[in-house]
């Protein structure tokens, strides 16, 4: 936990706003600490899908993927431990337990 927490750092977000845009370069994944956020997606007539929530102790974002295939925004204020995806990668190759667990969760 020690060396995941060096290469986290704590963020606050307030409700309306986005961490992560759908399509764009997967820079970043994150747990959410407190807060509900929102996971969307746009439609082809330009509607916003809405394709899950996320609360805290969720993981968002897409390790090991170039691109983010979700827009994710905060529905009420939130604070969220954010990880650059490159470090996170890197951390979880490190430590294959962790890998494991996070295919797990995302499969469940």
């Amino acid at each position: 936990m020690e060396a995941l927490n060096a290469i986290g750092r704590r963020q606050q977000l307030a409700a309306g706003e986005s961490l992560i845009w759908e399509g764009e370069d997967s820079l970043r994944v994150a747990n959410v600490v407190e807060g509900m956020l929102k996971l969307s997606s746009g439609t082809r007539d330009g509607r916003e899908q809405i394709v899950g929530l996320v609360y805290p102790a969720d993981f968002i974002g897409r390790p090991f993927a170039a691109t983010s295939s979700h827009e994710v925004t905060a529905l009420t204020d939130a604070r969220v431990c954010v990880f650059n995806r490159r470090d996170f990668d890197a951390f979880a190759r490190e430590h294959p337990a962790l890998e494991h667990k996070l295919l797990e969760y995302t499969l469940s």
